[in-house]
């Protein structure tokens, strides 16, 4: 499938992003300034929650009943109280920048910075995150933002592998790599037969 020319229009999205917004902002706006629902709010739309797939749904009627269960959540973030270790509490500035990012939907890791913002975006950020840390970011010169710690780890051993084939493969005199074999063909050019990944224990 093509990619869409940079003057492409989408003359029928499926979802107005802007439009949403605004329905998510009208319904946070209408809630309790109490962080915590009370008991008749939640007697009211506890049984309004689906407990079986049904056969047949729409997105708008899906959105609608979204947008009546905020005054049943906690809102701990959304007030200035401050109870302890709140899990979700967030600034605004990185409120803001989680709905951009979500309404966007950009894959970074498929883009190049001639394609999209959000390459140099990432790039930039994990430089000064490195700066923050106070580590070289030339010495870290690698750098992707991942879901998390799991999905950080899996992405290192993905790298490492592919880093070790194509050392392999050089030592073997190709001018091959492993994007341009692929895995499996990259390690029957190299002539390896296993990978093993040492591990402290089981986890995840």
């Amino acid at each position: 499938m093509s990619s869409p020319t940079p003057n492409e229009t989408f003359t029928s999205p499926p979802i107005d992003r802007t439009t949403v917004a605004t329905l998510i902002t009208t319904s946070l706006a209408a809630r309790s300034p109490a962080p915590f629902p009370s008991a008749a709010t939640l007697a009211a739309l506890t049984p309004t929650l689906l407990t079986h797939l049904p056969e047949h749904g729409t997105s708008s009627t899906t959105l609608s009943h979204i947008l009546t269960l905020p005054p049943a959540l906690t809102s701990v973030a959304l007030t200035p109280a401050y109870y302890a270790f709140v899990t979700g509490g967030i600034l605004p500035i990185a409120a803001a920048a989680d709905n951009l990012v979500t309404a966007q939907d950009c894959n970074v890791m498929v883009h190049d910075a001639h394609a999209s913002l959000a390459t140099t975006v990432e790039a930039n950020t994990l430089t000064m995150l490195t700066e923050l840390l106070r580590l070289s970011p030339q010495v870290w010169g690698g750098r992707a933002i991942t879901p998390g710690a799991t999905g950080s780890n899996i992405l290192a051993i993905a790298t490492a592998r592919d880093v070790l084939l194509d050392r392999r493969l050089a030592a073997r005199g190709s001018a091959e790599t492993v994007a341009s074999l692929g895995i499996v063909g990259a390690c029957v050019e190299a002539g390896v037969r296993g990978v093993q990944i040492l591990t402290a224990a089981a986890h995840s």
